[in-house]
């Protein structure tokens, strides 16, 4: 086991629209790749306003929500990460 500080600011996390907007501002760049096998959909960290729908990035870069796709093999999870560099 490795020992951590306690005062360590890095995190991983699944992004939200905003963030994705400001760092993926096109559909073009929010297209992800699966093992060179195509596009695959990801999810967001914000749930739908509709039951238990979520949203996420769609295999062509738009954003949509899907129900129960949680069960959907082509989407996947595309955490994002806060790293300290000091």
């Amino acid at each position: 086991m490795t020992e951590v500080e306690e005062n360590v600011t890095d995190a991983v996390f699944l992004l939200s629209r905003v963030e994705v907007q400001k760092y993926f501002p096109s559909e073009v760049e929010r297209v992800a790749k699966y093992k060179n096998e195509g596009p695959s959909g990801w999810w967001l960290r914000l749930a739908s306003e509709v039951g238990t729908d979520a949203w996420g990035v769609g295999i062509q870069g738009a954003f949509n929500f899907e129900d129960r796709g949680w069960t959907k093999e082509y989407y996947a999870v595309r955490p994002a990460l806060w790293v300290n560099l000091d």
